[in-house]
């Protein structure tokens, strides 16, 4: 799971050179139910990943998490940290979170990476949104 999550912000990292430009603080909006068991996984994945990052880099990284309990809060908190923190890449979890977020991303041009099996997460190739994971297809 760490090297997943590594891999996910070094992908995030490269491909978004001109967020760096504007600030010394790369910020990655993470969007997860904090409280399901693959939620708190994933958070403490990342928060690893980000003390490596940090440690290893010139470059700060700061995660900002968002808890959406549920579906319905996902876009409220995709929305409080692209407009309140400037946040321009994005990490979810699960196929319907991830689906919810697929819209916005594409639509504001922002990254979003998901922890997720759904292959129509993928499917129509948009540039900017990405899926780490076994799709639902291959696990069958």
């Amino acid at each position: 799971m760490k090297k997943t999550v590594l891999r996910l912000i070094i992908i995030a990292v490269a491909m978004t050179a001109f967020a760096s430009c504007r600030s010394n603080t790369v910020k990655i909006g993470v969007i997860i139910p904090e409280t399901s068991g693959l939620g708190a996984s994933l958070k403490s994945g990342l928060k690893l990943a980000e003390d490596e990052l940090n440690r290893e880099s010139g470059t700060k990284y700061e995660l900002v998490f968002s808890d959406a309990p549920s579906e319905s809060e996902v876009s409220k908190r995709y929305d409080r940290l692209r407009f309140v923190n400037k946040i321009r890449i994005f990490v979810t979890t699960g196929s319907k979170y991830s689906m919810k977020l697929k819209a916005y991303a594409v639509k504001n041009g922002d990254l979003l990476f998901c922890v997720a099996s759904d292959p129509a997460i993928t499917a129509e190739g948009d540039w900017n949104v990405f899926k780490i994971g076994n799709s639902s297809v291959d696990e069958s």
